[in-house]
This record gives structure tokens, C-alpha cells and sequence, in this order.
């Protein structure tokens, strides 16, 4: 199943992993990939980090199914944990406002704007920092992994843990930003925000930088608002003297990068990483 998987990155302080049983995991599934992050809640340290990048066009639920036996096998994702932590991307992500939402109708809510896969469970994420809730779909499969993996373990939606984190970041002003891009292998996810409110997110798959060139500027030309005027917050693995970086900067009048989570210290070998690296795996740990 290992040919599905091309790792990209590696870190491990093998010197303080074992055991993992005190240990808490963090995983994010992206469409284009994972990675993992191995933390000491005692030290507030974090560990390991792996990257992995899909090598193939299965079908989600073959795909699913072959990233599943791969942390089977795999030496350190096949222990148990303190705790797991996985955030999971899907692309039909709907938020509710606090002031109307039924927990009884997360099925109806989901169902109004997106299709229902079988083997899937509804479930809604609080997104407390913009009041309001995030329900998307599950696989009963990640479900049943992530509760092998530990007994106390949670699974949020990479939209929660992205707008959770930044809402909750952009009390500090070196991180408040109109607009907030977010670039993975294989998608984005694009944040507009006005008077720290939440106006819009969305979700795109890509190919190409020029298909997030595209989006960008249809949202904001949707939203009438000016990139000339906006301060843009990049995330996502993209060195600061990137070509990417370049472009935006001719738009944009201000390109800011976050800092890492400051809860956890990380050995020198993350020294190699820009802090805006892993933006989302690392704020996994404050959704709780």
C-alpha cells in the first residue's frame, strides 16, 4: 500500500518518542495528502513530523481505505496514544449561526446543500470564535481508526481548525488580515473577513497557481473589495521568496506570514521550516 504514499518530509527526535502511549497525535488529511506531528503534552514538545503526499488518482473511498492500512503499517502511527487529534478535509463544509442552529438537524442542514455518501456519519464542529457551527460528512472507516488509535481522540474539519485559528489569532495585530489564503497540494481555501467578521469561506480544488489567482479575485471582486487595500495572510508551505509569493505581492500591498503555535517548542532539526509552515497541524492542538 506504500506505493500510494511518496513521503516528502521526516523529522523524528527518536530519542524521546518512545513511549507513544503518553504521547498525543496530531494528523491532517488534506486532498492532496497527510501528515502527522507526534507531541509530548508534559514537555509542550513536539517530536516528529511527517509528510506524505498521494501518488495516485483512486477513488476517495479506495483511497480512503489504502491511507487507512498504511498507518496500519506504519511504525509509529500503528502504536496507541494519549490522545489523537485529525483533521479532515471535505470539500461540502456548511456553517450554521450559533443564534439558529438544532443540533437535531445537523442531518437537514447537511442534506439541504450536499449529497450524502454511505458509510459516513454527520457531524457538526463549534466554531467558537466566529459563533457559529461547522457540519460536514465523516467516513465510519476514519471514525473506527482514530478510536483504535486512542480512547480519547477527536476529529474536526480542516475548514474548523483553519477559522478557529485565525479568529482566534487575529486578536494579536501582527495577525489581523482581510484576506486569508491557505494553499495545500491539490486545493485552497480562501478567508474574507471585514471588521474581524467573517464574510466568506470557500474551498477550491487547483492544479495549477493560476486557478487560485482565478478564485481569489472572483471572491473578491463578489465581495467588492480591493486588493490594492487588503492585507493578505498566506498560509501554507511556500517559501516567503516563492514565485507565488512574488505574484500576490503585486497585488497586495501587505503579504504577512503567521507564527508558529507558541504553546509547543520544537527542536532545532524544525529550524529548516519557516514558522508558517503547518499552520493547521500545529493549531490542531488549541481546538478544544
Amino acid at each position: 500500500m506504500s506505493g500510494s504514499f511518496r513521503n516528502v518530509i521526516s523529522i523524528n527526535d527518536k530519542s524521546a518518542i518512545e513511549p507513544l502511549s503518553n504521547k498525543e497525535l496530531s494528523i491532517g488529511i488534506t486532498p492532496g495528502g497527510f501528515l502527522f506531528a507526534i507531541m509530548d503534552p508534559n514537555g509542550l514538545q513536539c517530536l516528529s513530523l511527517e509528510e506524505h503526499h498521494f501518488t495516485n488518482n483512486d477513488a476517495k473511498e479506495e483511497l480512503l481505505e489504502s491511507l487507512i492500512d498504511f498507518f496500519s503499517s506504519h511504525p509509529l502511527l500503528s502504536q496507541t496514544f494519549q490522545k489523537v487529534q485529525l483533521s479532515y478535509f471535505s470539500p461540502h463544509y456548511v456553517m450554521i449561526p450559533e443564534s439558529v442552529y438544532d443540533p437535531g438537524n445537523i442531518e437537514s442542514y447537511y442534506l439541504f446543500c450536499a449529497p450524502m455518501s454511505d458509510k459516513h456519519q454527520v457531524v457538526a464542529d463549534r466554531l467558537e470564535a466566529i459563533g457559529a457551527f461547522g457540519i460536514y460528512a465523516v467516513p465510519d472507516q476514519l471514525t473506527n481508526f482514530a478510536g483504535e488509535k486512542s480512547r480519547d481522540f477527536r476529529i474536526r474539519h480542516q475548514a474548523s481548525v483553519l477559522i478557529d485559528s485565525v479568529f482566534t489569532n487575529q486578536q494579536e495585530d501582527e495577525h489581523k488580515a482581510d484576506v486569508v489564503l491557505h494553499i495545500k497540494p491539490g486545493h485552497f481555501e480562501i478567508l474574507l473577513i471585514h471588521q474581524q467578521k467573517l464574510l466568506c469561506y470557500k474551498s477550491y480544488f487547483c492544479q495549477v497557481f493560476d486557478d487560485v489567482l482565478y478564485y481569489l479575485f472572483y471572491l473578491l471582486e463578489l465581495y467588492g473589495m480591493d486588493a490594492n487595500q487588503k492585507k493578505l495572510m498566506l498560509i501554507g508551505e511556500l517559501q516567503t521568496d516563492a514565485d507565488e509569493v512574488a505574484i500576490l505581492k503585486n497585488f497586495f500591498p501587505q503579504v504577512i506570514f503567521p507564527n508558529r503555535n507558541a504553546k509547543f517548542k520544537f527542536s532545532k532539526l524544525f529550524s529548516h521550516f519557516p514558522e508558517h509552515y503547518y499552520y493547521n497541524l500545529f493549531n490542531l492542538v488549541k481546538c478544544e
